[in-house]
């Protein structure tokens, strides 16, 4: 193994990569309260005794669940845009800018509900969707760039733990402020104060790769380009589009990005109006009981990082076999978790509480399954397949809250609330199956670039081996 000047192993030294894996992970955590904040401050901002103060302003909207969908008609427009251009241009400003409107359409959202009401808010979240679209792509860039092959899991962990602790601080910190005096419009500039403090330390310590870091010293380098295979002396690289499209093992992750997001926005978007409704939590409970979840995510998410790389590095599995053991597991949990709360009643709060905590202790594998397996099948081209993907599968998952709006007419009825939870249950396991019989765990032979795919002109046609699928 590669040693620094120090003498100690490169893996164990800590490095420019590590500042690149904080800076995302805040971005994510960041990203992902203020998309948030919403579900649970919606309650509020409906609910004249939700504040103590009698003059936070509160509104009788009878299209609550249209509002919470409205972030998902922007977000499924901008990824794959999003990718391409941190591919061609850098994502470093792209990211930047795209926190910059996110935070501050964050902040227009209680003048502008104020103004033109629901219509207001439901504009202000398409652009927040817009702007959000660009995170997770150029995330997955900045992973396929900066991360060793070695500890790509460890990485991808530190990065996406962010979702976990942007839904710890967002439920107990809307629920703490919806209810004070200061209302539910303060939630709202906290978080937007937030991400434009981020701009400012993404813009003095972001960079596009290990070969554009003015400070990085040679050995860490060449550490991480030699891992990957990659050198930043090729110049741009034209997207392989239609090798893509034709991978059979890339659209089973698409497939699996399908069922897992419909089943998240269901579940971040519909919870909280569960527990108010059909358990009776108040406001200030609802916010801290939907941070519990999120806190299992934190807890298991580094086990599963840890166990991956172990079960990789010591052969128990292969790479391909070990992100389906992971995809299943935590897809199967939590379909049987949804199946279950699709049967409850409103004597049944415990189980309401427990039962999601549950089933996002083990959600967190499918980030060592599916998600992981894009960088996998191709480091260079991560942010537009994740772009891709993400858009595909929101789309889908736009329909999560307009199946609860036109399926719970009585939204305190636990019986009418069981079609949109075995739906989500269905999406989990069905999608993930199909994940589980076509994944692999190899590099791409496109994303090495237009030279290799100009030598494999008569490539044939890919085979699935079957007999590697168990």
């Amino acid at each position: 193994m590669e040693k620094s000047a120090k003498g100690k192993p490169l893996s164990a030294q800590f490095g420019k990569r590590h500042i690149q894996a904080i800076l995302m992970f805040f971005c994510i955590t960041i990203e992902f309260a203020s998309r948030n904040i919403l579900n649970v401050a919606i309650v509020s901002m409906t609910d004249p005794d939700a504040s103590s103060n009698p003059d936070v302003p509160t509104y009788d909207w009878d299209d609550t669940n249209i509002i919470l969908s409205s972030f998902s008609w922007g977000y499924i427009i901008l990824q794959v845009l999003a990718g391409q251009m941190g591919i061609s241009h850098g994502y470093k400003w792209v990211v930047c800018a795209a926190m910059g409107v996110n935070s501050v359409a964050s902040c227009l959202i209680p003048f502008l509900a104020s103004q033109w009401g629901s219509a207001g808010v439901m504009g202000t979240r398409v652009v927040q969707g817009m702007a959000q679209g660009f995170f997770f792509p150029i995330a997955h860039l900045m992973i396929g760039k900066w991360a060793p092959e070695n500890e790509r899991s460890r990485m991808t962990t530190f990065v996406y733990i962010g979702v976990g602790v942007g839904g710890v601080i967002s439920g107990p910190i809307t629920g703490y402020l919806s209810g004070s005096s200061w209302g539910w419009p303060s939630v709202f500039y906290v978080f937007g104060a937030m991400g434009l403090l981020w701009c400012l330390a993404w813009s003095w310590a972001g960079y596009d790769s290990p070969a554009t870091h003015p400070t990085i010293s040679p050995s860490e380098r060449k550490y991480i380009e030699e891992s990957l295979g990659q050198h930043e002396d090729k110049g741009s690289i034209p997207t392989p589009w239609k090798a893509i499209f034709t991978s059979i093992h890339y659209w089973a992750v698409v497939v699996a990005f399908l069922g897992s997001a419909y089943g998240n926005i269901f579940i971040t978007t519909e919870t909280s109006q569960y527990l108010v409704n059909v358990m009776n939590l108040s406001v200030e409970w609802n916010g801290l009981v939907n941070a519990l979840p999120h806190i299992a995510a934190i807890v298991t998410l580094p086990l599963y990082g840890y166990a991956s790389d172990k079960i990789i590095e010591r052969q128990w599995l292969t790479r391909v076999n070990a992100r389906r053991f992971f995809q299943l597991y935590g897809s199967y949990v939590q379909a049987i978790v949804l199946a279950w709360m699709a049967f409850l009643n409103e004597s049944q709060v415990a189980l309401a509480i427990v039962l999601p905590i549950i089933g996002n202790a083990a959600i967190g594998g499918i980030l060592y399954g599916s998600d992981v397996n894009l960088i996998d099948l191709s480091p260079r081209f991560a942010g537009v397949t994740h772009g891709f993907s993400n858009t595909l599968s929101s789309a889908i998952a736009m329909l999560a809250p307009i199946v609860v709006q036109y399926t719970v007419t009585d939204m305190s009825d636990p019986t009418q609330w069981r079609i949109p939870f075995l739906v989500a249950s269905l999406g989990y396991a069905v999608t993930s199956t199909f994940f589980g019989f076509f994944a692999s765990g190899d590099r791409q032979w496109w994303d090495a670039g237009p030279k290799d795919q100009s030598e494999t002109t008569d490539k044939p046609a890919e085979i699935i081996d079957l007999e590697n699928v168990i």
